[in-house]
Formats: structure tokens, C-alpha cells, sequence
């Protein structure tokens, strides 16, 4: 006997271990044929892809400064009756900013003007008396 596979095992045995291995193989076979036929190809939505120029815009949280700083004080105590410019807009030399109330001002000034007149008039009459 000429063959390939030589088998010491005794020949009934032989048979029987390949008659199982056959039926196991075919029943492998024939589970994978079912699966096959039930499993379902799934549909796949395709995109046609394009070039073209698109602008990226951000967002970004920030604070802006500048350049040059000027801090302005009053040269007098008062109240505020207009702003004539708003804060953050440029000016120039010499533009009016503010308006004070002038009010308190006003008697101030009439009451240095009453001082001087009654100064005046005190003069005038220590002269009157040191000359009569």
C-alpha cells in the first residue's frame, strides 16, 4: 500500500475519527452558508468631496490698550455740569472736556468783589478822617 498518510491506528478507529471530522467540517460549512445568505449588506451614504476656498473665522476674548495713557485731574473742586467728550474718543489741544457748575463760583467772586469795595470804602474814609 502506496500512500501518502501512513495510520498506525487500527483501522476501525481510523474510520470512525475520519467520518467525525468530515461531518464536523461539513456542519462548519453548512453554518456558514447560513450566515452568509441571512447577513444583509448595510447601505453606506457616500460624500462627493469638492475643493474651495473657504475663510476661517475666530473668536477670541480680549482686552485692548493704549498707547499712551493720560490721566486727567481737576485744577479746582466742583461739580460737573456737561461732558463734552466721551471716554476712549481722541481729542485735541485745547478742546473743552468739562463744564463746571459755576454757580458756587459766581458768589464766591461777588463776595471778593464785596470785600474790595468795603476795603475801598475804609481807605477812603481813614483818608477822609486823617486829612479833616
Amino acid at each position: 500500500m502506496n500512500s501518502l498518510f501512513r495510520c498506525s491506528l487500527p483501522r476501525p478507529f481510523a474510520l470512525a475519527t475520519a467520518a467525525g471530522l468530515l461531518a464536523a467540517g461539513l456542519a462548519g460549512c453548512s453554518a456558514k452558508a447560513e450566515k452568509n445568505t441571512v447577513e444583509e449588506v448595510a447601505e453606506v451614504p457616500v460624500v462627493t468631496l469638492r475643493t474651495s476656498n473657504q475663510t476661517l473665522h475666530r473668536d477670541y476674548v480680549a482686552d485692548v490698550q493704549a498707547v499712551r495713557n493720560v490721566e486727567i485731574r481737576a485744577q479746582v473742586a466742583g461739580f460737573l455740569e456737561h461732558i463734552y467728550v466721551d471716554e476712549g474718543k481722541p481729542v485735541k489741544k485745547g478742546q473743552p472736556m468739562f463744564r463746571l457748575n459755576a454757580s458756587a463760583y459766581r458768589n464766591k467772586l461777588s463776595q471778593a468783589q464785596a470785600a474790595v469795595a468795603s476795603a475801598q470804602a475804609q481807605a477812603a474814609a481813614s483818608a477822609w478822617r486823617a486829612s479833616g
